[in-house]
Parts: structure tokens; sequence; C-alpha cells
């Protein structure tokens, strides 16, 4: 007999019930202290042959899946499930004598099972993820190695920026105490009748201009400290600073095969420019390894108790192991070539980026 069932599954993801079809119960079952034999068109009880036969029944499951996930890639993942299912049967049977039966029959079933499976050989697709993730390390410490050469780089362009409006300073403090002194010789003979008014006037502009951007210039050098200071992180931004440098020497002594020499080697950006290449690469690779086989191994153990009301055995309990080997491939996968495609891009691409942060710092260098 099949009977159709209502079941709430609450696993990791919460399901809606669903309909389901329970399975006819075991061939040889007790009603009664009498055993009979069923089939899926008629019930033979103690010679009687019922006419009609229908069951309702209501079986309430509960799933409770426990996925453990590790981070290391080799460490398989083990699943824990707990099962509990009670099922209680309705049976309305009339036989050829007008008798009516009502049975009621309760099922209890608890099933836990834990299984752990084992990508063993994917297409080498194991082996490629941990050598991206290794390369994915080696780029995060390439990151904080540029974001410290940034800061450094940063840090002393703003100091000989410093020293550099600090001289521009002094210039156009001189040549505002040289106007000024064009100035008073101006006036002197202008009031002696020597120069023209329009000289007089000529000079007093002059002033003027270089009184302007002498007071500019002084913002610029408050500015630059602010942002020294801020870089340094000292709490009083606006701190007054004392440097020893007074004028900017270049080393004429460089080499500059060398130097490009030492940059192809050294540069940090150079070097993400490579990971990423690489880790393009292994993408590609990923993809390529879906066209191979793969072997997954799997073992478990599990423990099931039944509590039957109606059945020559009262409870019954299953301890037990079991393993197995899965060897498998890919026939179809319709986004492979696509997939395909797209990773041959990305290492073009990190290539060509590549070139041109090699075109960039070698303009920088020359």
């Amino acid at each position: 007999l099949f009977r159709t069932a209502r079941s709430c599954n609450l696993m990791a993801l919460n399901k809606p019930c669903m309909k389901h079809l329970i399975y006819p119960v075991s061939p040889l079952t007790v009603l009664n202290g009498l055993p009979f034999l069923h089939s899926e068109k008629f019930l033979v009880i103690g010679g009687r042959i019922p006419l009609t036969a229908s069951t309702s029944s209501f079986t309430t499951h509960l799933h409770i899946v426990f996925p453990t996930q590790h981070i290391r890639i080799l460490r398989p993942p083990v699943y824990t499930k707990i099962t509990i299912i009670r099922k209680l049967c309705f049976t309305l049977r009339t036989f050829l004598g007008g008798d009516n039966d009502y049975p009621i029959s309760t099922l209890r079933t608890i099933n836990c099972r834990r299984r752990s499976i084992f990508q063993h050989f994917d297409g080498f697709n194991i082996s490629t993820t941990y050598k991206k993730l290794k390369e994915l390390e080696r780029q995060g410490e390439t990151n904080t190695r540029i974001t410290l050469e940034d800061f450094i780089a940063g840090l002393t362009a703003e100091y000989y920026n410093y020293v550099q409006q600090e001289i521009r300073l002094k210039n156009f403090l001189y040549a505002v105490s040289l106007s000024k002194e064009r100035l008073r010789i101006v006036e002197e003979r202008y009031h002696i009748g020597n120069f023209s008014r329009l000289d007089y006037q000529q000079a007093k502009v002059d002033f003027n201009a270089d009184s302007a951007q002498y007071m500019k210039q002084q913002e610029l050098v408050v500015t630059s400290r602010i942002n020294l200071n801020e870089l340094m992180a000292v709490q009083e931004v606006n701190r007054p600073l004392r440097v020893n440098d007074s004028i900017i020497t270049v080393n004429d002594a460089l080499n500059y095969d060398e130097l490009w020499e030492s940059t192809l080697k050294t540069n940090a950006n150079l070097l993400k420019a490579d990971q990423n290449t690489t880790i393009a690469q292994l993408d590609y690779r990923q993809v390529l390894s879906r066209n191979y086989p793969y072997v997954k191994l799997n073992a478990g153990y599990g423990y099931t108790f039944n509590k039957y009301e109606t059945n020559a055995t009262s409870r019954r309990s299953n301890w037990g192991l079991n393993g197995g080997i899965t060897v498998g491939i890919n026939l179809w996968d319709g986004n492979r070539r696509r997939e395909k495609r797209n990773a041959s891009l990305q290492i073009r691409n990190s290539q060509l980026e590549r070139e041109q942060l090699e075109l960039g710092l070698k303009a920088d260098l020359s």
C-alpha cells in the first residue's frame, strides 16, 4: 500500500514542506497477532479478503545537518546528520462480511550518521588551488610592501618639498629686500627731481609684486610643514620644523643600466604584476583540470534505532561502517569553453599591464 504524507524538513537551509511518497511497509508484518502478506493490489489477513483498504499517515521528519568545513584544502569536510522520524498511520478496511477495522500504528525512527568525503584527485585542481592560495599570500605581502614603500616615498618627497619651499622663501625674502631698497632709492631721487613719477610708480609695483609672492610662498611653506607633521603623526600639525639640509644635491655617479636592472628585480609593482600573471595562468589551469577524471574517497559510520508497535520485533538498532571510492568524469560542460577563453584573455591582459607598467617606470627613470 502506498500512502502520501506531508513532511517538513529542517535542514541547513529551511526548505518548505513538500509532499513525497512513502513506500510500503515490510512484507512480513504482525497485525493484532496475525501475520499477513500484502501486495500492491490486495491484502490477505487470516483468510479474510478486504474489499477496500485505505490508509492515511502523518509523518514528521526532523533533519539536522552539521557540516564541518575546514580552511585547509587537503582536509576533507565532515558532515553529521541526525534524522528523527515519527509516523502515525490510520487504516480503514472493509471486509466481505461488512466488518470494518481501524488499526492505528506508530513508528519511531532515529538515524544518526557521520560521513566524510575526500577529493583524492580532481584533475590537478587541488594542487592548482593550493598554488593559487600561496601566490595570493605572497601577493598580500607584496601589497603590504607597496604600502610601506609608498608611505616612505611620500614622506621623503614631502621632506624635500619642504626644504625646497624654505629655499624659495629665502629667495623671495631677498627679492623683497632688494625691491624695498630700490623703492627707497627711486623715491629719494624722485623727490630731488632726478627720476620721474612713472619710475617711482613702477618701483612701487615691483615691490608690491615681490611682497605678494613672498606672502604666497609663506602659505606654501606652512602647508608643506603641516603635511609633513601629519605624515609623521605629530599631534601639533603646525609645529615648527628645523631642517639641516639647505641644498639638494644630486649624485652624478649613478649608472642608468645598473639602476634599471635593479628596478626590474626589486620594484614591488613589477613583482605584483608578475604575480597577477601567475594567478591568471593558475586560473587557466583550473579550467583545464575539469577535462580530467576525478576520484573521491568516502567513509562514514551510523546508528539507526527503530521502534515498532505493530511488528513481531518491538525495536531494532543497527550500527555499522561504510566506505567507498567514486571515479567519474564530466562528459559535457557548457561553460568550459567560455571560461577557458576568459582565462586566456585574463593572462594576456596581465601581461599587457605589466608591459605598460614597465614603460612607465622607464619613463620615470629617464
